[in-house]
């Protein structure tokens, strides 16, 4: 798989991940305690504890399905050890993925806040007439 193949797969679930975020609204306090498997996948990028989990659940899976598909390009082109495949389309697919670091947050610092303030002020004022 060539290199702009994998920034282009790499970029549609990234726009996807950013639509996701853009829709986002809580429905409770959400919980921000990151699974491990999200923590692992980007602390590269992000601080997974900060986040709503289910949009940093969202973004680990997407970055896994990316290096999924980078590695059976790999395995394909060159027929092999499926784990030398998986280790180097993880490394490859990382490698891009920490460009995309300040859009990932702003992202998340223009999306998030707002709305997390929005839902706690709605709370209250409902927690005022009850």
């Amino acid at each position: 798989m060539n290199e702009h193949a994998i920034d282009d797969l790499l970029s549609t679930a990234l726009y996807s991940w950013y639509t996701a975020v853009a829709r986002w609204m809580p429905g409770s306090l959400e919980a921000t305690k990151a699974c491990a498997d999200c923590h692992h996948a980007l602390t590269a990028v992000i601080e997974p504890e900060e986040w709503p989990h289910e949009l940093v659940d969202n973004l680990a899976a997407a970055l896994s399905e990316v290096v999924r598909q980078v590695a059976e390009s790999i395995l394909e082109e060159e027929p092999g050890d499926p784990e030398i495949g998986a280790s180097l389309a993880q490394a490859i697919v990382m490698a891009r993925f920490v460009r995309h670091r300040a859009d990932i947050v702003d992202v998340l610092e223009q999306c998030i806040p707002p709305r997390r303030a929005a839902f706690l002020e709605l709370e209250l004022d409902l927690a005022q007439l009850g």
